[in-house]
């Protein structure tokens, strides 16, 4: 599937596996730091980060449901919101971001960050009563080498906390009928629901069928819509010179209402733990 011009440079193959249907863009791979060129404003605008500390102390709640407060590693820490919430709520808490700009935010903060990635995070083996990757996998350039070092960072009985974009959303399903219906004509939906970071999408079938290879054991796969105000700065602001932008910025709610009623919300939040030490490399 061609999709482009858009936020995606020129036109961009955006791949699908039919059986888990997770999807790639085959093409795209150029290095992406997050925190630079402005990225930060969608988190930082005062509406958003409300919403955004709302969501990160129910994303701990639901956490506390399967772990006890331990030893905490949150992998793409960005500027250390999250870090600082589970302070607050007992965790012993630290981060990890491939970001020398967001880490260096976060230490100023008096937060513990150090730099490392997903895939690489240089932190000693087994040593974490949790680890969490919130809206970070979909960035990976190899996701399955990530999951295997989060099962590695955990202790036995450790948990597992992924949120990421959900590839069968109503966003996205919307996007390609109209590409479909209109013989590929019109493809500019769809570059609105791909964004050049997310070099990856998963699938409720794609945890299913691989955390099971990697030692973990599935305890919670929840779809939930990500916060109305930060999905509306975070789409006009990755979309700053499209006239359509706004106007479909404020269809938003709408389309969250109805992904609720039929199951397909932009986002699946995954909790697994670890059943048992997976040398699989």
């Amino acid at each position: 599937m061609l999709i482009g011009p858009g936020n995606l440079p020129g036109r961009t193959t955006v791949a699908h596996c039919s059986d888990c249907r997770t999807s790639w863009l085959s093409d795209y791979s150029r290095p992406h730091d997050y925190w630079e060129g402005g990225q930060e404003s969608a988190y930082t605008g005062r509406e958003a980060a409300v919403a955004l500390r709302r969501e990160a102390e129910a994303d701990l709640r639901l956490l506390e449901l399967f772990a006890k407060p331990g030893r905490l590693v949150d992998i793409g820490s960005g500027l250390g919101d999250f870090i600082e919430a589970a302070n607050e709520r007992g965790w012993r808490a630290q981060g990890i971001d491939p970001s020398t700009r967001a880490v260096e935010a976060a230490r100023s903060r008096g937060l513990r960050t150090s730099l490392g990635s997903a895939e690489q995070p240089g932190l000693p083996p087994e040593s974490f009563d949790a680890v969490t990757m919130r809206d970070v996998l979909e960035h990976a350039c190899d996701p399955l080498l990530a999951l295997k070092s989060s099962a590695e960072l955990l202790k036995c009985r450790g948990l597992l906390f992924i949120r990421t974009p959900n590839e069968l959303s109503l966003y996205k399903g919307i996007a390609r009928a109209l590409c479909k219906a209109s013989l590929g004509r019109l493809s500019a939906p769809l570059s609105f629901v791909y964004y050049t970071p997310h070099r990856f999408a998963f699938s409720a079938r794609s945890f299913e069928e691989t955390l099971p290879r990697l030692g973990f054991k599935m305890v919670r796969l929840i779809k939930k819509n990500t916060p109305t105000e930060f999905s509306r700065a975070q789409f006009v602001q990755h979309h700053p010179h499209s006239p359509w932008a706004s106007t479909v910025s404020k269809l938003i709610p709408i389309v969250q209402v109805a992904a609720s009623i039929v199951g397909r919300e932009n986002k699946l939040v995954v909790l697994a733990k670890k059943e048992k030490v997976n040398h699989e490399r």
